[in-house]
């Protein structure tokens, strides 16, 4: 993964690429190349970043499932 932060949810993260096309890192995964109208299902607690391909900044819609009582994300790295 690369050298930023990568955040994890303790909950699943549900999210919809609305825009343009991102590149997904997630730990122990081969990167996925997500385009518009896509969606993606993170499991919790996994490590993972998203990459922007191409000059424009691709945007997603993303929902956390997780428990009242948690937050909603912690970063690593």
């Amino acid at each position: 993964m690369g050298a930023k932060a990568s955040p994890l949810h303790p909950g699943e993260e549900v999210g919809y690429l609305l825009t343009r096309t991102v590149e997904m890192m997630i730990q122990g995964q081969p990167t996925l190349t997500l385009h518009a109208g896509d969606s993606f299902l993170m499991l919790p607690r996994t490590p993972h970043n998203a990459l922007d391909v191409g000059p424009e900044m691709g945007r997603m819609l993303s929902t956390s499932i997780v428990e009242v009582e948690l937050p909603l994300s912690t970063f690593i790295g």
